[in-house]
């Protein structure tokens, strides 16, 4: 049986003071489906898919407006080319242009809270967040942010957290 996986928040961004949801990401009407590869352990009819919150931008092309915690291959902004299913739901079938934003996936071993303070100083440093649970939370920034990936190496290495970009 194929799980279905929604965000349970939406994409956020430091104010100065905490993170609050991204105007984009809180006027999104829709939410587009991604499947992901499949996994050689799993039964062949077996899929996971993961829906992101989205615009529509023009008639089957929609623009991102959440971060990836599963699909690893779009960011924050990037336009799809979506097909409407039997059953209603906008599938993803390929991108259709980068907005300019790099993206991963960020896990917190220890779960908790342990995801706070890290994930604060990130949306601090311009990354839209969005946290999908205590221990997964999906990470996109501005692709000029150089300093991002020596932040992210830089808690890996202290045991904060392990990270992965697509």
């Amino acid at each position: 049986m194929d799980q279905f996986r929604e965000h349970p928040s939406k994409a956020c961004v430091w104010d100065g003071t905490q993170l609050v949801p991204v105007a984009d990401a809180t006027a999104a009407e829709s939410v587009v489906w991604f499947v992901l590869p499949p996994d050689p352990d799993m039964p062949r009819d077996y899929a996971v898919w993961e829906a992101l919150n989205a615009t529509q931008v023009e008639h089957d092309v929609y623009r991102l407006c959440a971060s990836p915690a599963l699909f690893a291959r779009v960011a924050f902004g990037d336009r799809v080319d979506v097909i409407r299913s039997g059953e209603g739901a906008l599938v993803v079938t390929s991108i259709a242009g980068r907005g300019g934003y790099t993206s991963a996936r960020l896990w917190f071993e220890d779960g908790g809270d342990t995801w706070r303070l890290p994930v604060e100083s990130l949306a601090q440093a311009g990354c839209v967040v969005d946290i999908y649970s205590e221990r997964l939370v999906g990470i996109s920034w501005p692709s000029a942010l150089d300093e991002i990936i020596p932040s992210l190496e830089r808690m890996e290495s202290e045991g904060v957290l392990i990270y992965a970009t697509a």
